[in-house]
């Protein structure tokens, strides 16, 4: 008998809203663009793409709100303002990684992307990116550590 796939499942803050996802992620790495870490407000975001099929809303969808910015299309609990996932073009959404961890989820990085946006060296051994998966990839710095952002 064939074993089902892998589902994992994640709620906002107020558990109005609840995100499922089926299988392992397409891709999970690190996003250091300004984007990501403004709407987080963090330094970096940690970013994990299921193919849109996989991603299912199973609760509270009427209490979400979205916001569409060039590629981005973020989608939030418009009670409790809790970030869960971000539809993109060509298919694919990513749900921010945290949402589904309760559910045993580990998000487990591939490379980091846009390091060079980033305001948060991670020294981790992971690949890193200046820009998306096909761009120049960036030596590995010395330290973790804040620097200032670039202007």
């Amino acid at each position: 008998m064939p074993s089902s796939p892998v589902m994992y499942e994640g709620s906002c803050l107020c558990g109005r809203v609840t995100i499922q996802v089926e299988g392992p992620p397409i891709w999970a790495g690190y996003c250091h663009c300004e984007t990501c870490r403004t709407w987080h407000a963090a330094p970096v975001n940690a970013v994990s793409i299921w193919m849109d099929e996989t991603v299912s809303v199973i609760q509270g969808e009427e209490s979400m709100a979205n916001y569409q910015s060039g590629i981005s299309n973020r989608h939030w609990c418009r009670h409790c303002g809790s970030g869960l996932m971000n539809r993109l073009s060509k298919g694919r959404t990513v749900v921010y990684a945290m949402v589904l961890v309760e559910s045993g989820y580990i998000h487990e990085a591939s490379s980091h992307i846009n390091c060079e946006e980033a305001v948060l060296d991670m020294h981790d051994g992971v690949p890193k990116y200046t820009g998306l998966q096909d761009s120049e990839i960036m030596e590995e710095p010395l330290q973790t550590r804040m620097k200032p952002a670039k202007t």
